[in-house]
């Protein structure tokens, strides 16, 4: 399921989307069914720009997904017991994107544009369904990441030729457990 709504006049645009799907295992072209191949995940996206005259303009753009028993099928063939699954429980991914565009009305120097952005991604995993020798009962390994960052550019025309200068600066941070 899918939808979105959107509003746009000469100088504001809204844009908002929603999806949600839930599928069982699915079937080969033979008719069997792939084992743990399952999955349930929605997102939905905001952006909202606003042209505040003929030469700024903002945008700002929110992102979020969730997935919840994300099967990832396998043949046996990986260094996992082929009837163990392999399971997302949970991920979820958010992100916060805010860009303000400065359009000078100069010979040379044609834009500027800022941006500023979080992301952060959560993931849990899960594999369990050992075989009864195996000496573990189910393994939950997790990762959490995070990136912040900021851009710079600079947007420059002279006769023939285009430079393009900038900053462009981030710090991604990751934690991960077992």
């Amino acid at each position: 399921t899918y939808d979105y709504s959107n509003y746009n006049s000469e100088d504001f645009i809204a844009y908002v989307s929603q999806s949600f799907r839930n599928y069982g295992s699915y079937a080969d072209g033979s008719n069997v069914t792939m084992r743990n191949s399952q999955f349930e995940d929605y997102q939905t996206k905001l952006v909202m720009a606003q042209k505040w005259n003929d030469c700024n303009s903002t945008e700002a753009n929110f992102q979020y997904y969730e997935g919840k028993d994300i099967g990832i099928p396998g043949t046996g063939t990986a260094p996992i017991p082929a009837a163990a699954d392999l399971t997302y429980p949970a991920i979820r991914r958010g992100m916060i994107n805010l860009t303000h565009t400065y359009n000078p009305d100069f010979t040379y120097y044609k834009q500027a544009i800022f941006n500023v952005y979080y992301q952060y991604i959560d993931r849990r995993a899960e594999l369990d369904n050992f075989p009864s020798v195996s000496p573990m009962d189910q393994v939950d390994p997790g990762a959490n990441h995070y990136t912040y960052g900021t851009k710079w550019q600079n947007d420059i025309e002279w006769e023939n030729h285009k430079i393009i200068t900038g900053i462009d600066v981030w710090e991604r941070q990751l934690e991960s457990f077992r």
